[in-house]
């Protein structure tokens, strides 16, 4: 079968309000596995995110990809969230090795965030502590801790399955908030939480309890409707 070599070269490239450089890109395809080394680092980065390992064209084949990231290698992947996401301060430390099929992956590794903060959705929250482990069909989170607001606390811990819902899971995720400030036009209250999350990460599963309390809601008043008069001229 024939063989394909490639050296990606990347100008100009930007995620978002990140400038990033393509470090490395050695890509090669033979027998029908596309074999990467990639390295990708953001211009205000230190330190890259490197992607190395095959990915098979054909969903019956295993891939063994390896991704590893230190300190401020995945800060400028924010821009994937189209302005949702920015993160603002903290390091992070990834490693991680996916294998089995594209559509049921198999994770093995580790997320640690230290003091990140960052924004989602015009939110801000700070402090963020967290061990998150990819233990092969499932993550676990150790003791995640936030801080949101003036006083509201964000914590969680459990494990949620990737893909596959149907396999048990007996220490389903937990994430319980207090003090989480929600303002809008017509609200502007605290809010208290105890959740479960079930089933897997991509079809995740609800439950528990939520307090809203220390504010106020204000119904929205109808804007007035303004009455055209109509006038008419008669002729002399």
């Amino acid at each position: 079968l024939p063989e394909i070599e490639a050296e990606l070269e990347f100008k100009d490239a930007s995620l978002g309000k990140y400038s990033f450089l393509l470090e490395k890109g050695d890509v090669n395809l033979v027998d029908s596995l596309l074999n990467v080394d990639v390295a990708l680092r953001s211009l205000s980065s230190s330190y890259p995110l490197t992607i190395s390992g095959n990915v098979p064209l054909s969903v019956k084949s295993s891939m063994d990809l390896r991704i590893e990231s230190h300190e401020d290698g995945l800060k400028f992947l924010d821009g994937f969230t189209d302005g949702k996401f920015d993160w603002d301060a903290g390091t992070s430390e990834l490693r991680l090795l996916l294998r089995g099929s594209i559509f049921a992956p198999k994770a093995n590794g580790y997320l640690v965030f230290n003091n990140v903060g960052f924004s989602f959705s015009e939110k801000k929250i700070k402090n963020l502590n967290a061990l998150m482990i990819f233990d092969f069909d499932r993550i676990e989170i150790k003791n995640l801790n936030a801080e949101m607001g003036t006083n509201g606390t964000i914590f969680s811990k459990g494990s949620i399955l990737l893909t596959d819902k149907s396999l048990k899971n007996t220490n389903p995720l937990q994430i319980d908030t207090k003090r989480i400030p929600l303002k809008s036009n017509f609200l502007d209250v605290n809010v208290d939480s105890k959740l479960n999350l079930k089933g897997s990460l991509v079809e995740p599963t609800i439950s528990g309890e939520i307090t809203i309390k220390e504010g106020f809601i204000s119904p929205q008043k109808p804007k007035p409707v303004k009455r055209l008069s109509s006038q008419k001229t008669i002729p002399n």
